[in-house]
């Protein structure tokens, strides 16, 4: 007993030991020290299975450099008359132009899919060993340069190399693994019982291969969204073609390049996997595609409206994820050590700009006061900058020079209405590039267009529940017009 005392009281002074370096550590230290406890298993699953091939993927001029020579654009031009058939791709944090790529036609579009189209004829014969083998060659040049991979998506999306590390990198190794190691039995037969007239009768459910996927994907984790419909579509037989965003098409083309050596190594046809650059009409020609089985769109709900009528006339299966307005809800007895580190990182990590970040938070009256007091220093302390060069930052770039337009337009009409601004609220003008200050507004309420719109932005919307009602906050939460996540 007292052995067993002794290593009780021992295992409780070195969680109290972690427990003070966690609370002395830097949220960075923090972030980084949880990306390696979460890689760690990743790296020893890819180098402890069976041989796969090595294979290097060669970089352009500009993909290497750290740092890039050249005048701001502050027009930001992606569409010139002056270049015509080209989208030319700037980076956001500095405006300086990364280079020009095709804006595809509907026929080149449709070319582009007809190579994946025939590529799938002999993929959907190949054994999920196969398919393994080739993700986990995907996987293996990953962990071997992730500091190309994040400096691409961190210039293409102006994005803290931090945040493409555990936002791009780490979120694209695990969705191979995830794959690797269940997607053949998620894929196995099916049976389902019948009922008693149909007892002569065996029902089961199958998958087979749809054929050509056909992917819109958005701007805000360029290497990741490529992916990740990449690693499942292969994985289940299928070919992928992806149309990129106009705003994060540079960075596409290494991206396509490590997918197609990977097949290529493994003795496939590379052109399984392709890539469309293009504006709306190459979107459009991509949906209307007869060659393309099925779509699968990230967006906007005004754009997905679009997808899904364009889609129509083939009956074509659609999958749409749209806007969304996700909740952060602290009631009064939370313990705020652990909630603030969530709610920083959910507001402002990628500069706000994520599918599944906090866009409200429900604070409950007895710990509102305590909560912002808490918060106000650490979001004036938000250190923002371009991506690559000028040293460290948190907060990175806005893609899109139009959203800072709209986080303002969003900001200004919560203070019209009696919101109160206690961080931020405006452009950061220190640099070049399109930056929008870390931004703090308590008192907001659902008279508020920000209360009701996607702000997708690096802005932390602060909204009471009086008398910390449950019913109350539960009413806030559903009274949105977008499917949400929650915490």
């Amino acid at each position: 007993r007292r052995a067993a005392a002794r290593r009780a009281r021992g295992a409780e002074s070195e969680v109290m030991d972690l427990r003070q370096v966690l609370e002395e550590a830097s949220p960075t230290h923090v972030a980084l020290a949880v990306a390696l406890a979460v890689a760690l298993p990743i790296l020893l699953w890819t180098f402890s299975g069976p041989s796969v091939p090595s294979i290097e993927v060669e970089l352009t001029e500009t993909e290497e450099a750290d740092e890039l020579k050249g005048p701001a654009h502050p027009e930001m031009k992606i569409q010139d008359p002056k270049h015509p058939g080209v989208i030319r791709c700037f980076e956001p944090g500095t405006l300086q132009l990364l280079g020009e790529v095709e804006a595809m036609t509907p026929e080149r579009v449709e070319e582009v899919v007809l190579k994946a189209k025939k590529a799938q004829e002999a993929w959907v014969n190949t054994t999920f060993a196969e398919r393994r083998r080739v993700l986990m060659t995907m996987q293996k040049y990953i962990t071997g340069h992730v500091h190309e991979i994040c400096r691409v998506a961190s210039r293409d999306s102006g994005k803290p190399l931090l945040d493409a590390l555990l936002g791009e990198v780490l979120t694209t190794c695990e969705k191979i693994r995830c794959v690797c190691a269940n997607g053949e039995k998620w894929l196995q037969r099916e049976v389902r019982p019948n009922g008693p007239l149909m007892m002569h009768k065996t029902s089961y459910v199958e998958y087979h291969p749809l054929g050509v996927l056909g992917v819109i994907a958005p701007w805000n984790y360029p290497f990741h969204n490529v992916m990740n419909h990449v690693v499942s579509g292969i994985f289940a037989g299928n070919a992928v073609v992806s149309k990129v965003s106009e705003y994060t098409s540079w960075s596409s083309a290494y991206f396509s390049r490590i997918v197609q050596a990977s097949l290529r190594a493994c003795g496939h046809d590379p052109d399984l996997v392709q890539v469309v650059t293009g504006f709306g009409e190459a979107g459009a020609a991509l949906v209307a595609c007869k060659n393309i089985d099925k779509i699968i769109f990230t967006g906007s709900p005004g754009v997905g409206r679009m997808v899904m009528k364009g889609a129509a006339p083939h009956l074509k299966p659609v999958i749409l994820e749209l806007g969304g307005k996700d909740p952060l809800v602290i009631c009064e007895d939370a313990k705020l050590g652990e909630v603030v580190p969530m709610a920083m990182r959910g507001c402002f990590q990628n500069a706000g700009q994520n599918c599944c970040g906090i866009e409200r938070i429900l604070c409950y009256e007895g710990i509102q006061e305590e909560f912002v007091a808490t918060v106000k220093p650490m979001i004036e302390k938000l250190r923002q900058g371009p991506a690559l060069g000028h040293g460290l930052f948190d907060v990175g770039a806005m893609v899109m020079p139009r959203q800072i337009e709209i986080i303002q337009e969003l900001v200004d009409d919560a203070v019209a209405k009696g919101a109160k601004l206690l961080v931020g609220g405006r452009q950061n003008k220190d640099w070049d590039g399109n930056f929008y200050l870390p931004t703090l507004l308590t008192g907001v309420n659902k008279t508020m267009r920000i209360a009701n719109e996607e702000v997708f932005g690096p802005v932390m919307a602060v909204m009471t529940v009086p008398n910390n009602d449950d019913e109350l906050a539960v009413e806030i939460i559903n009274d949105c017009d977008f499917g949400l996540g929650s915490a």
